[in-house]
Formats: structure tokens, C-alpha cells, sequence
């Protein structure tokens, strides 16, 4: 098996739509680094129990992909106490921070299990009037840069990282939603305008419009964390829009007009079709369809992938959904293999026994 198509295996699993499962006989140690390259490991357990394939797993596999789905709800509750606890200090000072990425999927439970999403950081946004409050009271509760020389707010979307000892994540302060490169995808009017508020453990917490989250999962995956040679491919981000695409509240067509007024419908078609192509989810009334011209520059600008460049455009216009899936999976991708595997894996655990 090789990395593509573990990715393509791994999708499957993950598919918020797709019931029908691969033949779960799998090279599995290229699926456990694959997936752990991709941040998606704690995932796969839950998919199977839902789609009933767990049981099905050899004992070894199924050992280890439930210890690690454990080891990460521990973790994200530890992150939903702190997030509680950062949101209680900053409601004393009158503030209600906006959770923003993992810690909104995890606050709305997007993906409808806590230990499924793996969450590195906290993201909390507030508004830049309050910035300085705001660190003023995070300082109170024993946090601190994590080095001296800070970001100017008004050129960064956030400040440098705080941390605090024991606690089991570094916060990030948002004064914009996204990047400031980014910013006319959704400027921070629009986005206050579309803050839903919900009560969590006695705290005030602010969480994106789902329609928003979209527009941040993109900018985020798919343009925040570019190389400087091709989109890099994050199945995460790929498998949290695949989620939000199956919420009928979000608004395709504020979507669709925020990446054309800025000038990006280039790249919401192709994360679009990436999405489709690994967990055959798109969007009602969102065309998935590639335009000539981003093809044409594309298979001139990557000769390499030219040919894939031509199968995804084929592909998209006139082939079959089955095609299409293929077309997709082509699409150029700079794949990167994960050295761990699972043989290690095996011998950490048995460490922990």
C-alpha cells in the first residue's frame, strides 16, 4: 500500500456520508503512520464503531486505535477545562472570547465525539479594543509569552503563543478571525456580526457561525498553510470541512461570493474537489467544477502533474462520480510519508503496560 492510497483508504473510513467500507485487511501500519501524519488517528476508532467495522479489526489494531482515540478524549477534556477556565477570567473582565478551529469543534461537538478531533493549541479570539485587557488578565492567571518580543496587533491576526506550566495547552489571542494577507475573505465586522453565544460550565463562550467556520477551515488548510510549491495536503482540514458540509445551516452562497469577491474562487474550487475526492462530500448548490484557465496555468505551472491536472478537469466536467473521486485523488498532491510506524507504536504500549 502505498501513502495515496492509505489517504484514499483513510477517507473512506472517515466519511461522514460514505457507508460502504474497504476491505479492512489493510497494511495497517502504513494506515496508522499515514493517518498520524495527518493528525486523524483518534478518528478512525469512532468511524468504525458508527459504520460497525470495529469488532471486525484483529486484536492488536484494535488495542491500539482505541487506546490512542482514549489517550485524546483525556486530552481534549483537559482542553475544554481550560478553555472554560480562560473564558470565566476573561467574562470578569467583561470580554466573551470566540473559540475559533478545533476548540469551536470541540465546544459544538462538530464532530459528534470528543476524542476525534485532535486539537494542538487554543485559539481564542477577541476584540483588538480589549486585546490589552485581555493579556493583562491571562498574565493574572500565571500565563506568559512564550518569548519577549511580541506581534504588532494591528499586522498580525494574532499575538505570540502563552503558556502556562501544567496546563496542557498554549493559548493563541486572535484579533482577527484569519490571516491578515487573507482578511477581505472575512473581515472582522462581518465576522462579530454572525458570533453565537452559548453558556458552557457557568462561561460565556463565543463560537463562529458555521458558515464561518467554513470560510476559516479553508483560509486555514488551504491557504494559511501552503508551501511555497503546492498546496500541502492536511486530511484533518479536509476532514472537518466534510463534517461542516453535512450541516445544512451554512450559506454556500455568502461561501461561494466571500471567495470571489476576494479573489480565491480559484482555491475554494480545488479545496472543494479535494473534499469530494476523499470523503465524497460537496456541497448542495456549490459547483465543485475546476474553470479552464486555473487548469491551464496550473499544468503549465507544475509540469509534473500535468497529467493529473488533465484527468481532474476531464474528470470534473463530464465523468462519473466514481471518476471524479479518482480525478481528485490526483490532483498533484505532495504527499509526505510518516517514519513512525507501527511496530513502535506496539512497543510504547507495551512500555505503558
Amino acid at each position: 500500500m502505498n501513502t495515496l492510497a492509505a489517504l484514499k483508504t483513510i477517507g473512506q473510513m472517515l466519511s461522514p456520508v460514505q457507508a460502504e467500507l474497504p476491505d479492512l485487511d489493510l497494511d495497517w501500519e502504513m494506515i496508522v503512520a499515514v493517518s498520524s501524519r495527518h493528525l486523524v488517528t483518534p478518528a478512525i476508532y469512532p468511524a468504525l464503531v458508527r459504520k460497525r467495522a470495529f469488532e471486525s479489526l484483529e486484536g492488536e489494531v484494535k488495542q491500539y486505535l482505541s487506546y490512542i482515540h482514549e489517550l485524546n478524549t483525556e486530552r481534549n477534556a483537559a482542553l475544554i477545562r481550560q478553555g472554560v477556565e480562560l473564558a470565566r477570567a476573561l467574562n470578569g473582565i467583561g470580554v466573551v472570547p470566540v473559540m475559533l478551529k478545533g476548540m469551536a469543534y470541540l465546544f459544538e461537538n462538530l464532530h459528534g465525539n470528543l476524542g476525534a478531533r485532535v486539537v494542538g493549541d487554543i485559539d481564542l479570539f477577541v476584540p483588538g479594543d480589549h486585546c490589552d485587557e485581555a493579556v493583562t488578565c491571562l498574565e493574572s492567571e500565571g500565563y506568559t509569552f512564550l518569548w519577549k518580543e511580541n506581534h504588532d496587533s494591528k499586522g498580525h491576526h494574532h499575538l505570540i503563543p502563552m503558556s502556562r506550566e501544567g496546563s496542557p495547552a498554549v493559548v493563541e489571542l486572535h484579533t482577527k478571525p484569519i490571516k491578515k494577507d487573507f482578511s477581505a475573505l472575512l473581515p472582522v465586522e462581518d465576522f462579530l456580526r454572525e458570533i453565537r453565544t452559548i453558556s458552557y460550565q457557568g462561561a460565556k463562550v463565543g463560537v463562529p457561525s458555521l458558515t464561518h467556520q467554513v470560510v476559516i477551515c479553508i483560509e486555514h488548510e488551504g491557504l494559511a498553510n501552503r508551501d511555497d510549491d503546492f498546496l500541502r495536503v492536511a486530511l484533518r482540514g479536509l476532514h472537518d470541512l466534510s463534517i461542516l458540509m453535512t450541516h445544512t445551516e451554512v450559506d454556500w452562497r455568502q461561501v461561494k461570493r466571500r471567495f470571489r469577491t476576494a479573489g480565491l474562487d480559484g482555491t475554494l474550487t480545488r479545496y472543494l474537489a479535494l473534499v469530494q475526492g476523499f470523503f465524497l462530500t460537496s456541497p448542495d448548490g456549490v459547483s465543485v467544477h475546476g474553470h479552464l484557465p486555473l487548469f491551464v496555468w496550473a499544468a503549465l505551472r507544475f509540469p509534473r502533474y500535468r497529467k493529473s491536472f488533465v484527468w481532474l478537469f476531464l474528470g470534473l466536467r463530464v465523468l462519473t462520480d466514481k471518476r471524479i473521486r479518482e480525478a481528485a485523488l490526483s490532483y498533484g498532491l505532495k504527499l509526505y510519508r510518516n517514519e513512525e510506524t507501527l511496530a513502535s507504536l506496539k512497543r510504547q504500549m507495551a512500555n505503558r503496560e
